[in-house]
């Protein structure tokens, strides 16, 4: 089971989410939570609307950049990758000829 946390009840009702909690669930400020009670449990869900998707997108991007980052940054591995790319280079045509490639394909 997974770790838990005590959370505790403010005057209105408030409660901090643990900060990493609303990082693994992507929770930030001004982002909304679907509630419901499930066997006698307080479920929160985040909702996901444009703007989350948005956010989603940015994070994914700036993981991507940053993973490739660290590829570039690896001698070795980038070597590979490239060796790698020149292997599938010379694939892409195996089985064609040259008439069959459209030119606004």
């Amino acid at each position: 089971m997974a770790d838990s946390d005590l959370v505790l009840v403010g005057q209105r009702g408030t409660i901090t989410i643990p900060k990493r909690v609303r990082v693994d669930l992507g929770i930030g400020e001004g982002s909304r939570l679907r509630t419901r009670v499930e066997n006698g449990a307080l479920v929160l869900r985040p909702v996901r609307g444009v703007a989350d998707r948005a956010v989603d997108a940015r994070r994914l991007l700036e993981a991507t950049n940053e993973a490739y980052a660290r590829l570039r940054a690896d001698k070795g591995a980038w070597e590979e990758l490239l060796r790698e790319r020149a292997e599938w280079d010379v694939t892409l045509m195996d089985g064609l000829d040259g008439d069959d490639v459209s030119a606004d394909a």
